[in-house]
């Protein structure tokens, strides 16, 4: 059996307006990258992601048209996101309280382990 190595998929997503989000995704493998296996992934890649942009849509019309504003469901796999959303919320309030204290606006990343 063949050893097509690991294929990692890295996802970059940041808000552009109120109601939009740039959504940027690349994919490495590192092994045999211009094999048969190759040519056969990436056209499937792309397709799941053209759907996954068709679904996203879709959910945006249908939140948008809600009358009461959607209680958000998390499970065990969100820790993270919900994690980073939480710093990134406390670091904004301590810049805004910094900033309206006249002292200057500085940000230190959190150690990676």
């Amino acid at each position: 059996m063949r050893n097509y190595g690991e294929m990692n998929v890295i996802h970059g997503i940041t808000p552009a307006t109120a109601t939009t989000t740039h959504y940027f995704w690349a994919i490495a493998r590192t092994r045999f990258l211009d094999d048969e296996m190759t040519q056969f992934l990436f056209p499937g890649i792309r397709r799941v992601m053209g759907q996954d942009e068709v679904a996203l849509r879709d959910q945006e019309v249908m939140i948008a048209s809600l009358q009461e504003p959607m209680r958000e469901f998390h499970c065990a796999a969100d820790e993270a996101a919900l994690a980073s959303r939480r710093y990134i919320a406390e670091r904004m309030l301590a810049e805004r309280a910094r900033a309206q204290a006249g002292a200057p606006v500085t940000l230190k990343m959190p150690a990676l382990s």
